[in-house]
């Protein structure tokens, strides 16, 4: 069975988490969302690739909290 990080790689798959919908309120109060860098090293995205993506029309987040920890590196910065 094939790495599942190194497959998200092969097919370009960099995204972390995706909000997306019309007319959406994601309230996120009380939620920290704690992303490991060493992520970004596994994954090797392109420079400027969005981790977190929102799409679609009229999407509200509220109190959205994300930290970075750890020490990984990646060529997107």
């Amino acid at each position: 069975m094939k790495d599942p990080l190194a497959a998200r790689r092969d097919r370009r798959m960099f995204q972390f988490m995706t909000f997306s919908g019309n007319n959406n309120v994601f309230n996120l109060a009380g939620v920290r969302i704690v992303v490991e860098t060493e992520l970004r090293t596994i994954l090797k995205p392109r420079t400027h690739t969005s981790e977190f993506l929102i799409s679609g029309n009229e999407n509200t987040l509220i109190e959205l909290k994300i930290r970075y920890i750890g020490q990984g590196t990646s060529p997107g910065g």
